[in-house]
């Protein structure tokens, strides 16, 4: 914590993550323009803030997103030289303040949705399930939480989803390649692992603060109605990034449907 202090002291960071605040993702050369350092030099500085949790580079592409943590130092450095008032400021960390993980005993995928719904802007939408199967109002509600993300982020927003390969030449096979064809017109990037047994459900939030959450657990994203259990995990930073890092070690290691 006395590194993180020490290097949020440079008024150069400060503009940094001001910056991302206002107009992430940032990709290399507009942050090498705002830091005065060649590329090069300016990735070697943006890996330091990386390592100490206060941004977060795309899997995808070389852009920068402020995390939770940054945003949280960010908001409690204007408390402290006077810019943001004690109250102001709380508000404004309320979201990213640890809560109690919460056990789930039923409708362990309906609580993804609904907690994404709410939440409304992501940045990422992840989904782990062996058979994916959404129908009906949960195709709805899964359509508007991209839809709000687009609208506030653009093309930036991703959904990855990781699936068994569909077995086409049964029924409960080819509505299962109907929902992944259906989330592949939504953009949706899918990958297929033959052995995969995970459910894991995460929602990482936008550039502008949100909800971090994942939802884990024994249920299939199908809306069948089985006794199930799982485990929701809300702003949990560390735990959370550990639970990104897994998805994406899968998602990597799959082929693309």
């Amino acid at each position: 914590m006395s590194e993180i202090y020490r290097v949020l002291g440079k008024s150069l960071v400060r503009r940094i993550l001001r910056a991302l605040d206002k107009e992430a993702p940032l990709d290399i050369d507009r942050l090498s323009r705002l830091l005065g350092k060649e590329v090069e030099a300016t990735r070697s500085f943006m890996d330091d803030l990386e390592r100490l949790g206060l941004v977060s580079r795309s899997p995808y592409r070389l852009v920068y997103y402020l995390t939770s943590r940054g945003k949280s130092c960010l908001v409690l450095g204007a408390v402290i030289q006077g810019d943001e008032g004690i109250e102001q400021a709380m508000q404004k960390l309320s979201p990213y303040l640890p809560r109690e993980f919460e056990l789930l005993t039923r409708n362990v995928a309906d609580t993804f949705l609904e907690t994404a719904l709410k939440g409304r802007i992501f940045q990422n939408l992840c989904v782990c399930s062996p058979w994916i199967q959404i129908e009906g109002r949960n195709r709805e509600r899964f359509e508007k939480v991209i839809a709000d993300s687009r609208e506030s982020l653009g093309d930036s927003v991703k959904v990855l989803v990781i699936t068994r390969p569909p077995d086409l030449d049964t029924d409960f096979g080819k509505k299962i390649g109907d929902t992944l064809l259906w989330l592949k017109n939504l953009g949706g990037d899918v990958s297929t692992v033959k052995k995969l047994h995970t459910k894991l459900y995460i929602a990482e939030p936008g550039p502008h603060g949100g909800t971090f959450f994942a939802v884990f657990g024994s249920e299939n994203l199908t809306g069948a109605s089985n006794l199930e259990l799982g485990i929701k995990i809300t702003n949990n930073t560390d735990l959370l990034r550990r639970l990104v890092a897994y998805f994406f070690s899968i998602f990597s290691a799959g082929k693309p449907y």
